[in-house]
């Protein structure tokens, strides 16, 4: 569980995670019980960044259903920060 910044409701959140290294559930719980706030693609960061391995972080918030996966969609920039030249050869 934890709470969202910008309105402040608690949100609890389910995470698989896809490795062939050992971690123990005990770590898992202790990352997850760390995270008190956050938005959710920050809170997929710092899971990420703590166990590796390919991740899935599904909650729902206020009835949207938002799913981040790591590491293979993080290096994509945001909209917003996207370069022009890059939008032009995509076709944009």
């Amino acid at each position: 569980m934890a709470n969202c910044p910008v309105n402040g409701l608690s949100i609890a959140y389910g995470l698989e995670i896809q490795t062939g290294d050992v971690i123990r559930v005990e770590d898992i719980i202790l990352k997850a019980d760390s995270i008190r706030e956050g938005l959710h693609e920050d809170i997929a960061d710092q899971l990420h960044a703590a166990f590796g391995g390919s991740q899935r972080l599904k909650a729902t918030h206020d009835r949207v259903d938002i799913e981040t996966i790591r590491p293979h969609l993080a290096h994509w920039a945001k909209p917003s920060e996207a370069p022009l030249s890059g939008m032009l050869a995509c076709g944009y």
